[in-house]
């Protein structure tokens, strides 16, 4: 009996380095790996090569070590790694639901403030969410009222960009920001925050958040990557968390935005009447929730990297969500296990699926 094909869908600069095995942040051989042990063949393309008419995708496939593409029948189970954000995109990928196909994680990318709302709906959730509303100019005056340092950020965006911290310091108001393409910069006073500030908040696509309280590592925030996923049973599970550093005098912990990374049990050396179990546990329970309560509203989720701080009591403090996991904080940290458990568990999911929809 032929073995089933399991598509990954990606975008076309990753697909496109396949050849040359210049594929970025995708570790190709992790799926293959994962693949190999659960008896399913791995197939990578972009929605271009998919012909809906045809039921038909041409596809890299590798044999004797070797990539090459071949046109094979739409996979019954694809995996979206890929981005898109165009209405054609965006149309072709539901248009494969027609072709009798499971696409999990179909979108997977939200908005900050809709997943917001959702997790605010759950009293169980609720206690780990920063205030937030939208960024307007009114509300945004009403939160410095109220606290003495916000962040706002888009509604849609990653890695970090176009995120500001404003704070107060002694009487006055400090903006900080970093312009595309530039070096981090702050401005203090009314009149110089307002002429950066008020042409973003009047577009309606910024949020603002409390500033939480982050624990620090070496006088510098972190916060934690947890991926949160489905596996070979069908059920979320926690693959592996990571911390995530501050840069030198910086406020966001990304680490395409110079973060470092260390592991939870190193950070927590500096907080000796903190249990790491403790703490650990406690993190994981308010991933699992997350992930529970945005699984009952958004359909096909199976792969969560979520960004969780904590107190420096060791609370819990829900971040952000992201719905593509970008995965490469497990490798730089270390924990190769962790990492390649992240191609892992998605390509089980498919085999579940495969197994449980046939």
């Amino acid at each position: 009996m032929e073995q089933p094909y399991v598509g990954i869908l990606l975008n076309h600069d990753i697909f496109q380095g396949i050849p040359k095995c210049k594929t970025k942040q995708e570790v190709l051989p992790h799926y293959m790996e994962a693949c190999r042990l659960l008896g399913v063949v791995p197939c990578f393309f972009t929605l271009k090569q998919v012909s809906i008419q045809r039921r038909s995708v041409k596809a890299y496939i590798e044999s004797d070590g070797v990539f090459q593409l071949k046109t094979v029948p739409i996979p019954a189970v694809i995996h979206n790694r890929a981005l898109y954000f165009k209405k054609p995109s965006i149309q072709k990928a539901s248009r494969l639901l027609s072709c009798d196909t499971i696409l999990f994680n179909q979108k997977n990318r939200y908005s900050k403030w809709h997943i917001h709302r959702l997790l605010n709906e759950s009293d169980a959730v609720r206690q780990y969410l920063p205030y937030t509303m939208i960024a307007s100019i009114q509300n945004v005056g009403q939160m410095k009222q109220r606290f003495d340092a916000l962040i706002i950020k888009p509604r849609s965006s990653s890695i970090g960009i176009g995120v500001m911290k404003l704070e107060k310091i002694g009487g006055s108001w400090k903006l900080s920001y970093r312009p595309t393409n530039g070096a981090w910069k702050s401005v203090i006073g009314t009149k110089q925050i307002n002429r950066i500030l008020y042409p973003k908040l009047r577009t309606g696509r910024y949020i603002v958040q409390q500033y939480l309280p982050l624990a620090t590592y070496k006088g510098r925030p972190f916060d934690l990557r947890v991926s949160v996923q489905r596996g070979g049973n069908g059920e979320w599970g926690i693959t592996g968390m990571v911390c995530k550093i501050a840069g030198k005098r910086k406020f966001v912990t990304n680490v395409a935005r110079g973060g470092s990374v260390r592991t939870l049990e190193d950070v927590l050396k500096e907080y000796p009447q903190l249990n790491p179990e403790r703490v650990r546990k406690d993190v994981e329970e308010a991933a699992m929730l997350i992930a529970r309560r945005l699984d009952e509203e958004l359909p096909r989720l199976a792969d969560l990297g979520m960004d969780i701080g904590i107190a420096a009591d060791g609370t819990p403090l829900f971040i952000e969500c992201n719905g593509r996991d970008q995965r490469y904080s497990f490798r730089k940290a270390g924990l190769d296990d962790a990492f390649a458990a992240t191609y892992r568990n998605p390509m089980a999911y498919a085999k579940y699926l495969l197994d449980t929809q046939a």
